[in-house]
Formats: C-alpha cells, sequence, structure tokens
C-alpha cells in the first residue's frame, strides 16, 4: 500500500516508481531520473539525520560482527577448486544479454532464472583475497556481484509474471496489451510476489498514463 511509510527510508529511480515515465522510458531519463531524485533525497536524508540522536550502536555492533563473520567465510579454505568473481561475472553477462531480445518467451525467462540460480549458488562461495574491512575493494566487487544476481532474480521473475506486451516489455508469446495487468509487480526476498497498484498524482489523476511514449 501507498499509505504505508518507513521514517528515514529513501527511494530513488525506478524503486521510487515516481511515474515520471511512460511504458517506453527511455535508459537515458531512467539515468537522469536516479541522478535527480537520489540528489534530493541525499540531500534531505543529511538534514534529517543531522536532526536526530542515533542509538542504535548495538546495532552496529551486531551489524560488524555479522560483516566480520561473512568476510572470514569469503577468505576461509573450501574444498574444491577457488571461486573467482570473474567467471561469475561472465556469466550474469551473459545471461542477461540472453533477455536483449525484440521480444522474449516464457522459456527464456525459465532459462535465465536456472541460470541466475546457478550463479547465486557460485556468488556465495567467492573467495576474497584481502581480509579487512578497511578500504577492501575486493569485498566490495564481491558483493556488488552478489547483489547484482539477487537484482536480476527479481528482474526476471516480475518480466515472466507480466504476460503482455506494453512499451518496451514485449513478449511474442504474449503479444497484446492486458489492462488487467496495469500494476506493479512486487517480489519479496523469500521469492513470494504481490501487486501494487499504480500511483496516481494528489487530485487522482495521472502524472503521465503508463500507455504514453517517452
Amino acid at each position: 500500500s501507498w499509505a504505508r511509510w518507513f521514517t528515514g527510508l529513501y527511494a530513488a529511480g525506478s524503486a521510487a516508481s515516481s511515474g515520471l515515465h511512460g511504458a517506453d522510458v527511455l535508459e537515458g531519463n531512467r539515468l537522469l531520473d536516479a541522478i535527480a531524485v537520489g540528489e534530493a533525497a541525499g540531500a534531505n536524508a543529511s538534514d534529517w539525520v543531522g536532526k536526530r540522536k542515533f542509538t542504535g550502536a548495538s546495532s552496529l555492533e551486531e551489524a560488524h560482527g555479522l560483516a566480520e563473520a561473512e568476510l572470514s567465510m569469503l577468505g576461509g579454505e573450501s574444498e574444491g577448486p577457488v571461486q573467482r568473481l570473474n567467471p561469475v561475472l561472465t556469466g550474469l553477462k551473459e545471461t542477461l544479454n540472453s533477455l536483449q531480445t525484440p521480444a522474449s518467451v516464457a522459456s527464456d525467462y525459465d532459462n535465465a532464472g536456472e541460470m541466475l540460480e546457478v550463479l547465486s549458488v557460485k556468488a556465495e562461495q567467492l573467495y576474497c583475497d584481502q581480509t579487512s574491512l578497511i578500504a577492501n575493494q575486493n569485498l566490495l566487487e564481491i558483493l556488488r556481484t552478489q547483489a547484482a544476481i539477487r537484482m536480476a532474480q527479481v528482474y526476471v521473475q516480475s518480466a515472466s509474471m507480466r504476460t503482455e506486451s506494453r512499451g518496451l516489455h514485449q513478449r511474442s508469446d504474449f503479444t497484446d496489451i492486458d489492462n488487467e495487468q496495469l500494476h506493479h509487480n512486487l517480489i519479496f526476498a523469500d521469492g513470494t510476489n504481490a501487486i501494487l497498484a499504480l500511483r496516481k498524482g494528489p487530485s487522482g489523476n495521472w502524472i503521465l498514463p503508463p500507455s504514453a511514449a517517452v
């Protein structure tokens, strides 16, 4: 529900569902949206946090302990060959590129989902050469890769659920627009899903109709 509020949580770019774009959003506009809204969110967050007294010391200590434990696991000895970053990244790029077709079908998403599951397992076994938590670029790239795979899994699952063709989302097995699917698909961490209605302006009107092209 759009009525739910999380104090201190900000969203920018596509995650904000700002309604500033139509169904044919251009990648350049998506990037500008992320930069502009991200800057505004950051400025507001900076002002907000400066007026608050943070009392989450125990939470910080817990998070620090979890980070150290994860780093220890990434740098620990394991059976079999060491899992390196580049092959996993290459596999991720190839999987996503396979979906860059004029029109997809259900089997494309099924195959991509299976490959991403394999990559997810490999990503959890990546070896970290550096053991420090300070300026650890190797750890940063591993965490980024793991996050990218999770995002790709959500993208594939959400796209496979949209059994219609609209804007940049084109499917050769579902070639028509289905207005019953004029909503957001929500994918949760445990793999379950739900839907969320599209947000309108305060007056109840579209900022830009979903059918509009950029």
